[in-house]
């Protein structure tokens, strides 16, 4: 009976190492994945405050661009307004070079 047990011995310590090996390398494989995680993690932290700071400043310049834009439209109404105060003097200064024209032609002697 010890010659059947004696030959399977040294296959069952070549498979015990084996395994043990395999858990050993997977532990390692484990610790790295996990490693690569926390770091991969780590990056992503950076990134999304990065990203928040981004953001923050795209909104301080649409309220920037927003007010800008209010300002515009002011100018824009004030302009509105010259231009009809313009047209009405316009029309004004027309009709008084009518009048003047037509008491002009009045006075002349006629021909």
């Amino acid at each position: 009976m010890s010659s059947k047990i004696t030959p399977i011995d040294p296959e069952r310590d070549a498979l015990a190492s084996t395994v043990t090996d395999l858990v050993r390398i997977v532990g390692r494989l484990d610790k790295k994945v996990d490693d690569y995680q926390c770091e991969n993690r780590a990056r992503f932290d950076q990134m999304d405050k990065r990203l928040d700071g981004m953001d923050n400043r795209f909104d301080q310049m649409n309220q920037r661009l927003d007010k800008m834009d209010d300002r515009f439209d002011q100018i824009d109404k004030r302009l509105d307004k010259m231009d009809d105060r313009f047209d009405r003097l316009e029309k004004n200064t027309n009709e008084r070079f009518d009048q003047l024209e037509l008491l002009i032609r009045q006075a002349l002697p006629k021909q």
